[in-house]
């Protein structure tokens, strides 16, 4: 069972509500010992902590990502730090194969135009949708 006052390491695993979660093993397993804002179950817990699985029966599995195609506004123009003054909301970029576009938030897309936002970094996620991809296949997910 999850208790906050317990130090977590990339790897362990506790339980909450019914549901196993993971420390990240990556940099964001810092985020397991960031206080309550960040513990499993919690809206920003996918920081630190890996949905594993229910304690009670199955976790329905997630949607396929979705495929975009070459015709989806964006594919065909590549995410670029020299056109970062140009991306406003609803704008969609191509980064690794995957389509992105900016969010239609008044204050969350401004993050667009600035470089440490990027689909490239660390805290895309705030900036970005991440839409589906471009072009290929993907394999499945566990």
């Amino acid at each position: 069972s999850y208790d906050p006052s317990t130090p977590y390491a990339g790897g362990d695993a506790v339980e909450a509500d019914g549901l196993v979660y993971q420390c990240r093993t990556d940099a964001y397993g810092a985020y397991c010992n960031a206080g309550p804002e960040y513990a499993p179950g919690s809206p920003n817990s996918d920081r630190g902590w890996v949905k594993l699985g229910s304690c009670f029966g199955t976790i329905a599995p997630t949607s396929s990502p979705t495929h975009a195609g070459p015709d989806s506004g964006g594919c065909n123009h590549p995410w670029r730090e020299s056109d970062l003054e140009s991306y406003a909301a609803g704008a969609r970029v191509e980064y690794n194969q995957f389509l992105f576009e900016c969010k239609s938030d008044v204050h969350l897309s401004k993050y667009c135009k600035d470089g440490s936002y990027g689909p490239n970094g660390m805290y895309w996620d705030m900036a970005w949708n991440k839409v589906g991809w471009c072009d290929g296949t993907l394999a499945p997910t566990k």
